[in-house]
């Protein structure tokens, strides 16, 4: 029987890299997406900045990337996907419905985003007339969790919506 000799793995480190780094001053590691390293890529879609002291108040920073010109196709891209405009309610086809942008994301959140900007951290859309297919921002509100079942569970109960109570107290 012959026996075989194992090869060492290549210990060397290489001369030069071989893959793109990140484009932030001072960071070597591998390039990601838009220029950035993972890390810098996560801080910028958080914050729209890579700058490490600025706090993440945006979950969604759609106002920090979009040009008015992009926030008024994604806006005209959300309301070709609506089956009904003329009515209250902007109804998409589904509950709940994904749109791919940048990166997929439902559309009722889009829409929060497209008109109202970013939602801040930490909170829900929820939606006033108590329909997941609503996509109209006018009926669309950032609350907390705790506030979105709150109300889910009035809505299960009463059958009365926040838009309801709203516009019985105008």
């Amino acid at each position: 029987m012959e026996t075989g000799t194992i090869d060492k793995p290549n210990t060397e480190a290489p001369t030069e890299t071989s893959y793109r780094v990140c484009t932030v001053d001072g960071c070597e590691d591998k390039h990601s997406a838009r220029g950035y390293c993972p890390t810098h890529y996560n801080r910028f879609r958080a914050t729209g900045t890579t700058d490490p002291t600025r706090p993440a108040s945006i979950v969604h920073p759609l106002p920090f990337l979009l040009s008015e010109e992009e926030r008024a196709g994604l806006q005209e891209r959300i309301l070709g996907r609506v089956s009904t405009v003329d009515s209250e309610c902007w109804l998409a086809r589904r509950p709940y419905e994904i749109m791919g942008f940048r990166g997929a994301k439902c559309l009722h959140r889009l829409a929060f985003e497209a008109w109202n900007g970013g939602i801040p951290e930490g909170m829900e859309v929820d939606h006033l007339c108590c329909d997941p297919k609503c996509v109209n921002p006018e009926h669309l509100e950032a609350v907390t969790h705790g506030e979105n079942i709150r109300r889910s569970k009035e809505w299960h109960r009463t059958g009365t919506t926040e838009l309801d109570r709203r516009n019985r107290r105008d």
